[in-house]
């Protein structure tokens, strides 16, 4: 944490009263004591993962997590659309910069961000969003604000889906390590607006080195990947992929225990993806649901918006001057 964010920090924390300042300290794991002492040595492990995209203006902080991938300039021009005058910070992935070992567990990631974005906010109610993945982890964590009794004022959720059977969703468990290595593939097609379709015989029979760079090779010459992007750097990018995948799928498929109380903001693509199947495919099977599988999981109201646009490019022109205008509404409230 580097100088100015611990002033602005400690300054946030001596204006609460000592009993709000206890209960935010012991949320962040730190001890009871004088906040001048405790958080000006205070790090979390790692690289921290809130990242300022739009670090301006009074009002209180956006946070937008990370998807599947687990890195987050895909958000940099909804932040600039949303304005000067609403703070944006983005969750980038632990393990995004290779230091650390991705996290595999959606509670896990939702725990370790709150801790984070208290670190900036000790105290609400937060304002919390992510597309596809992200916006399930930031369920979670509007989840876990709850169960401590706190709120999330808004809570965006940007096509992400609400459920997933596990007969449908990609790679069952045990899969090869190549079924897996052509879902990645496939995402990262999605995510550059291209097809990158791979056969399997291509990869079958190879070593997981021989089978990455033959991915990264494609990639490059499909123009999924920019030619800056190394083999290393893709290597990166696969583990978090398998990691979250996994987190994600064993999170929908298992029930949920207490349905959310809160207001959810669905903003959910109007086209159907129909490439190689990715994470798309979670949101292709909620075709006939517009609540996309979080109205078992939800108690309060959800407001549904349709965007235009596919699950890869609802936040591109136009979908994305549609989902700002909204956003930019709500928090201006």
């Amino acid at each position: 944490m580097n100088r100015p964010d611990r002033q602005a920090l400690l300054a946030r924390l001596r204006a609460l009263s000592p009993e709000k300042r206890r209960l935010v300290l012991q949320k962040l794991g730190l001890p009871p004591e004088d906040p001048g002492i405790q958080v000006a040595g205070a790090e979390l492990p790692g690289r921290r993962c809130v990242v300022p995209l739009q670090g301006q203006g009074a009002g209180r902080p956006f946070f937008c997590v990370h998807p599947i991938g687990g890195q987050i300039m895909g958000y940099r021009g909804l932040a600039e659309l949303i304005g000067r005058g609403q703070p944006f910070y983005a969750l980038q992935a632990v393990g995004a910069s290779g230091d650390e070992n991705p996290l595999d567990s959606i509670p896990q990631m939702a725990e370790r961000y709150l801790k984070e974005i208290m670190l900036l906010q000790p105290e609400g109610p937060y304002r919390l969003g992510g597309w596809s993945m992200g916006g399930v982890v930031a369920f979670e964590m509007a989840h876990q604000l709850s169960c401590q009794g706190q709120q999330a004022e808004l809570l965006a959720l940007l096509d992400s889906p609400g459920a997933a059977q596990r007969s449908a969703n990609g790679p069952p468990v045990g899969a090869e390590e190549v079924d897996w290595l052509l879902a990645f593939a496939a995402e990262l097609g999605g995510y550059a607006g291209v097809e990158l379709s791979i056969p399997h015989q291509h990869l079958r029979g190879k070593l997981p080195d021989e089978q990455l760079q033959q991915v990264w090779l494609a990639a490059r010459t499909a123009g999924a990947l920019p030619a800056s992007v190394s083999l290393e750097s893709l290597r990166v990018q696969w583990r978090l992929y398998r990691a979250h995948r996994q987190a994600l799928l064993a999170y929908l498929q298992a029930p949920q225990v207490k349905a959310y109380p809160g207001r959810v903001w669905l903003y959910r693509a109007e086209q159907t993806y129909h490439g190689p199947s990715g994470l798309a495919a979670l949101a292709r099977k909620f075709a006939g649901d517009p609540g996309m599988g979080w109205l078992e999981r939800i108690s309060g109201e959800l407001m549904i918006e349709p965007i235009p646009g596919d699950h890869y490019t609802i936040l591109r022109p136009p979908g994305l001057q549609r989902i700002a205008a909204s956003l930019r509404a709500i928090l201006n409230t």
